[in-house]
C-alpha cells in the first residue's frame, strides 16, 4: 500500500491578507482554482476552502434577462456581482449539477477543480468516439461552448489535436474534453512503455508511428504507460503538445 498519501485534496488552506476577510459560503478563486469558503476567515487568518463538491450559489436573474442552466452546462462566475453567469468571458466555476430555470435565483454547481486539469465543456460537431482526439471547429452561441471535431494528421485535412474526449459523444450533444487523460483498456502491444504516441491520419485517432509524408502533421500527443494487448494504457498530454508539418521534398 502506498505510504506517501497526504490528503484527499478536496480542501485548500487559504490565508487572508491584513485587510481581507471572507465569509462562509463565499466563492473564492485561489490561483485560478475555484472554491467555496467553509468557515469565516478574518484578517490575516487562515481557513478552509472547498475545491470539490456541489454548492448552491446565486445566479444572474434580472427581470429583463433571466439566466437558465441545463444539467451539465458550464457555469461561470462574475466576481464583481457575486453571481453565476453563462458568459464564458468570466472564469469557469464548474458545471450545473441539475437544471436551473428562470423561476429560481440559484444554481447548484459541481466545482471544476484545478483549471489546468478541469474538463472543457464542448459541443460535438460530429459523432465522436471515446478517446477521440479533437480540435476546436467553431463556437455555439446558444450553449456558450466551443464545437469540436476530429483532429487529423493527413496533409489535405490537417488539424492538430487540442483535447481528448474521455467518453463518446453523439453529433450535436454536449460533453467534456480534457487536456490530459490516462486512457485505459486499449491495445498497446506493439510499442513499448515510454514510446511516443502521435496524432493519426485516421481522423480522431492515434498511432505509435509518426506520419512521414510531405505536408502531414507530426504531433506527439502522449506516451505508452502500460504495454498490453487488451489492458494497455496511454498517458495523453494533448494540451502540452506541439504539431509540426513534414517538409515537402521536391
Amino acid at each position: 500500500m502506498a505510504t506517501n498519501y497526504k490528503a484527499a485534496g478536496e480542501v485548500l488552506q487559504y490565508t487572508c491578507g491584513a485587510s481581507e476577510s471572507v465569509s462562509s459560503g463565499d466563492v473564492l478563486f485561489i490561483n485560478g482554482i475555484p472554491g467555496v469558503v467553509i468557515h469565516n476567515i478574518g484578517n490575516s487568518e487562515s481557513g478552509s476552502v472547498a475545491i470539490a463538491g456541489v454548492w448552491e450559489v446565486d445566479k444572474y436573474n434580472k427581470t429583463d434577462h433571466k439566466t437558465e442552466f441545463d444539467q451539465g452546462d458550464p457555469v461561470y462566475w462574475d466576481a464583481a456581482e457575486e453571481e453565476a453567469v453563462a458568459n464564458p468571458t468570466y472564469p469557469l466555476l464548474g458545471f450545473a449539477y441539475e437544471d436551473a430555470d428562470d423561476s429560481v435565483s440559484v444554481v447548484k454547481v459541481l466545482l471544476a477543480g484545478n483549471p489546468e486539469d478541469a474538463p472543457i465543456p464542448v459541443l460535438a460537431g460530429e459523432a465522436l468516439g471515446k478517446y477521440a482526439l479533437v480540435y476546436p471547429s467553431g463556437f455555439d452561441d446558444d450553449k456558450n461552448v466551443i464545437k469540436v471535431k476530429k483532429a487529423d494528421a493527413t496533409a489535405a485535412t490537417a488539424e492538430p489535436a487540442w483535447y481528448i474526449l474521455p467518453e463518446a459523444l453523439s453529433d450535436a450533444t454536449l460533453g467534456i474534453a480534457k487536456r490530459s487523460l490516462l486512457a485505459t483498456g486499449i491495445n498497446t502491444n506493439t510499442p513499448n512503455v515510454g514510446d511516443p504516441i502521435y496524432l493519426s491520419k485516421t481522423a480522431g485517432g492515434w498511432t505509435h508511428t509518426a506520419p512521414s509524408l510531405g505536408g502531414e502533421l507530426i504531433q506527439q500527443v502522449g506516451i505508452v504507460a502500460v504495454k498490453d494487448a487488451s489492458a494497455g494504457a496511454i498517458l495523453f498530454l494533448v494540451g502540452d503538445s506541439k504539431a509540426y508539418t513534414v517538409n515537402t521534398i521536391i
